[in-house]
């Protein structure tokens, strides 16, 4: 079986997906991405069998220069399932090309099984139209969280299969990552709980939210902001945080390796997930969260309400309220103890179903429909 993968992006953790997405034996694999994926990720594809193919085509913000882009993509997809004699393709962030891909193979097919990996539930009707007809002409769709699922369902979405996030797992940290991170949190409050926002600084992560919400929290407390800039600037940080009276703030403002993730998580008490109320995927921060036995703060949207109502490991609060957040991380400082069980239930329950292997042998099974035990 000749198999094709496609992703333009391979920033951050989102590449540590795809590869474990595509590390099975039993096909030949090829990866279609961005012309500047760098070097050591080509190797790191090259020792499990996968080749890469290179674009040179940009995907730009303008609508009409994006669609064009997408559109000439799509044709060198096409080319490639007739010269490499593809059976399938997955396009592993299906999320960005749902109407293109709809469009485009209305008027060109190709003619392949196709399967789209879709990070978040569509919010425009359009997409959701799109993909349903999609669906029912034999496209396969992949979703990370049950709600997703049951959310596509109500819409009469076809052929959905549910494949957990999984765990970025991980040895302990070494001495020297530990050192540097040790002599960086030098100054933290040994009394005082740590609360850790973790991942890029995106408008839809709430980073802005968050730090408003501290306002409202009494307690002293660390403050780890560890992640990417992306929406919100460090100067912006910086200057939002330096009035927050009794809250010891400790800015990594950059792209965290897998060592000092886990660093991070374990040094942290609470877990903060200021999410905006746009956000409809799945958390990997939250995933991390609940597997490393944190307690997490949570808004009620999607799935943390159900997720955290089952393990009792954190607190709820109204979506974008963020007094009513800052009131939640003072009932969990001062109840701490209260959330142990609840704690040890998650990490048990997630460690299981958001297995890093479980999650590579999904794929296999669905790709080469194979009767893996999972």
């Amino acid at each position: 079986m000749n198999v094709l993968f496609f992703d333009l992006d391979n920033s951050g953790h989102h590449f540590f997906y795809n590869y474990n997405a595509m590390s099975f034996s039993g096909a030949n694999k090829y990866y279609f991405t961005e012309a500047d994926i760098d070097d050591q990720k080509v190797t790191q594809l090259k020792s499990i069998g996968v080749t890469v193919l290179k674009t040179d085509i940009q995907i730009e913000k303008n609508a009409v220069s994006r669609i064009v882009a997408e559109w000439l993509i799509l044709a060198q997809l096409r080319e490639m399932v007739s010269e490499k004699n593809i059976d399938k393709i997955i396009f592993l962030y299906f999320d960005q090309i749902i109407i293109s891909s709809y469009l485009f193979q209305l008027i060109k097919p190709i003619k392949c099984h196709k399967m789209g990996v879709l990070h978040w539930l569509p919010r425009r009707s359009v997409n959701l139209k799109s993909l349903k007809r999609a669906s029912e002409t034999g496209l396969s769709i992949v979703v990370h969280t049950e709600h997703i699922k049951s959310r596509l369902f109500q819409s009469d979405v076809k052929n959905v299969k549910l494949i957990h996030y999984p765990i970025i797992e991980g040895e302990k940290t070494d001495d020297k990552i530990e050192k540097e991170s040790i002599c960086q949190l030098g100054c933290i409050i040994r009394d005082a709980k740590t609360i850790l926002y973790f991942g890029g600084t995106r408008y839809d992560k709430g980073l802005d939210l968050f730090i408003e919400a501290l306002k409202y929290v009494k307690h002293e407390l660390n403050v780890i902001i560890a992640g990417s800039e992306q929406f919100f600037k460090r100067d912006f940080i910086k200057e939002k945080t330096k009035l927050l009276f009794g809250k010891n703030i400790i800015l990594d403002l950059a792209y965290i390796s897998d060592e000092k993730m886990h660093y991070y998580y374990d040094i942290a008490d609470i877990v903060a997930i200021p999410y905006r109320k746009i956000f409809s995927g799945e958390s990997g921060v939250f995933v991390e969260a609940m597997s490393n036995k944190n307690i997490v703060v949570v808004p009620n949207i999607i799935h943390f309400t159900e997720a955290v109502a089952k393990y009792s490991n954190g607190e709820v609060y109204e979506a974008e309220d963020m007094k009513d957040m800052g009131i939640k991380i003072d009932r969990i400082i001062e109840n701490f103890e209260a959330y142990t069980k609840g704690r040890e239930l998650a990490h048990q329950d997630y460690k299981k179903k958001h297995c890093l292997q479980k999650f590579s042998n999904s794929y296999k099974q669905m790709i080469l429909g194979e009767q893996n035990d999972l």
